[in-house]
């Protein structure tokens, strides 16, 4: 039996990772590969006590299709990992969500109007817009626990791409068509926007499913 130990070293700072974004320690390293194959086992101990850990095996990066999709919901996971509650997590969604409807209950007359795809649409954007400040809510307190990276880039991207989505979809839901001349290409936009949330994590999976709702829902309306 081959045993091979790798002793662990926390280091000063914790690592930032743009793509959750979250911060991590990077407690041991080490390259080498397997002299056979068979069935590896790995064990993780501390003499400091008990505490949460991960173990990465290989440098290449692949997700499937449903890997990708269901990211969001990874991250969530970290989120709870690291010790953050679901109030924590959600806090940026939940007022960006609480700020969007008190606008739109402002304008009740206007509200009262609104079809089920305008509807849709709004939600979509919202949550496209939560998404976006999550993103920026995460990074701070990441590295308020971690040292600078230049992978903030990556957070910062993804952010504004989110807002972008949600500042898109809001402005094409409040855009008065009366008659509907041009719901066919609205509906495009939508469908565009949902495949766009999906491919760059936006609208925690929902802002998504209510862009593609948007986009199959009928904009017309009676005039």
């Amino acid at each position: 039996m081959l045993v091979k130990v790798f002793p662990g070293k926390r280091t000063g700072s914790a690592i930032y990772e743009g793509f959750s974004p979250s911060a991590f320690y990077s407690l041991a390293r080490e390259d080498f590969q397997a002299p056979e194959s068979g069935t590896y086992y790995a064990a993780v101990s501390s003499a400091g006590g008990e505490g949460n850990y991960g173990v990465v095996l290989g440098y290449r990066e692949r997700f499937s299709l449903s890997e990708w999709l269901s990211i969001p919901l990874r991250q969530i996971k970290t989120y709870r990992w690291e010790g953050q509650s679901l109030l924590f997590i959600f806090l940026p969604l939940g007022m960006t969500l609480a700020a969007g409807i008190m606008v739109i209950l402002h304008k009740k007359e206007d509200a009262a109007e609104f079809n089920p795809a305008r509807w849709a649409g709004l939600f979509s954007g919202l949550f496209f817009l939560g998404t976006g400040f999550s993103l920026i809510f995460q990074m701070l307190y990441s590295l308020s626990r971690s040292s600078y990276s230049p992978e903030v880039i990556i957070t910062v991207f993804l952010a504004l791409a989110s807002s972008g989505f949600g500042v898109i979809a809001l402005v094409l839901s409040m855009k008065d068509e009366r008659y509907g001349e041009k719901s066919t290409q609205k509906r495009l936009y939508f469908f565009v926007l949902g495949l766009a949330g999906l491919l760059f994590w936006a609208g925690w999976i929902l802002g998504p499913i209510l862009a593609f709702e948007a986009a199959v829902l009928p904009w017309k309306r009676k005039g």
